[in-house]
């Protein structure tokens, strides 16, 4: 039985533990739960310098190696670094900012504005300029977006081949709480947006494919927590069941709590996979655990958990 069979036995289940409080999970403030000791987080900010060495940029864009094996692949860098901005990467900050052209498109990294190759945006990264608005205030980045997507249809890009432009109920509802927080007036289509409730949001992570799929779930769950101080236990702890060594699902699922297991299991576990000489070419955190992809990873998503565990660098 897969998981979407699976759904309706799970679900009424999960949310009541959720509501009775079985299930454990906390606030998204890091200081809710025991602070990590000073000897963790000395070593957690050497692991940070040592992949800072190695981790590709370009051009101020964390990015990752092309299947080439020699250029550099920035194909889902906006999502990769609004991620990494919310956690206080200002360069991240800045290559976001930089991947929307003059007329208010958004693309998918800085080196490919005004390129209109096939699926030159999606849903997907639009995740990322989100993130990165909440984060930065920029109210003129959001305003010209806007002015885009109404003369353009409201499509997310003009080339896409299968609809991943097309802008769907969550992400109008995940702008409306942007332009809330911007103090930005909101359209028609926002206010008929929606965030989700509880039990939507966890029947999509138990149906969720494991791996990119049920990645995009746990971004959209950690964007709820930021942006709307939307908490859902529920939908964490499905994303933490069904790959439970998946170190951000991990994290997920405790965050605002007792965090120190999980640096430490960066420290034991997971730090001394990593190496400069692999491929470099895996966010590893939205690949099934089974695939050990950190053994290819890119640095990047790891000095994102990082920061989110002892704060960006100053």
């Amino acid at each position: 039985m897969n998981f979407i069979s699976k759904l309706s036995v799970l679900l009424p289940a999960i949310i009541g533990l959720a509501v009775t409080g079985v299930i454990t999970t906390c606030s998204a403030d890091k200081k809710g739960g025991p602070a990590i000791d000073d000897s963790t987080t000395t070593q957690l900010k050497a692991i940070r310098r040592n992949i800072r060495e190695w981790a590709l940029v370009d051009d101020g864009t964390a990015a990752k190696r092309h299947h080439d094996g020699v250029s550099y692949d920035t194909g889902d860098a906006v999502l990769f670094n609004g991620l990494l901005c919310t956690s206080g990467e200002a360069a991240a900050c800045d290559s976001v900012r930089r991947s929307q052209s003059t007329t208010g498109q958004w693309f998918r990294s800085p080196s490919q504005v005004d390129t209109f190759d096939q699926n030159s945006f999606s849903r997907d990264m639009s995740l990322g300029v989100l993130a990165y608005l909440y984060t930065s205030r920029d109210k003129n980045a959001a305003t010209n977006w806007l002015l885009y997507l109404s003369a353009n249809d409201y499509q997310l890009c003009p080339n896409d081949t299968d609809g991943r432009c097309s802008i769907s109920p969550t992400i109008w509802g995940l702008m409306a709480a942007v332009w809330r927080e911007l103090d930005l007036p909101l359209i028609n289509k926002m206010k008929y947006g929606t965030i989700g409730d509880e039990s939507a949001i966890t029947a999509q992570a138990i149906a969720a494919p494991l791996g990119y799929a049920l990645h995009l779930q746990s971004v959209q769950v950690y964007l709820r927590d930021i942006i709307s101080g939307t908490k859902l236990p529920a939908a964490r702890s499905v994303l933490f069941d069904r790959d439970p060594d998946n170190i951000w699902f991990a994290y997920l699922r405790m965050q605002g709590g007792d965090i120190r297991p999980i640096a430490d299991k960066i420290i034991t576990d997971y730090y001394p996979r990593l190496d400069p000489n692999s491929k470099l070419n895996q966010w590893s955190f939205e690949r099934d655990s089974k695939e050990l992809a950190v053994l290819n990873s890119m640095g990047h998503e790891f000095i994102f958990l990082i920061n989110l565990l002892i704060g960006a660098e100053k």
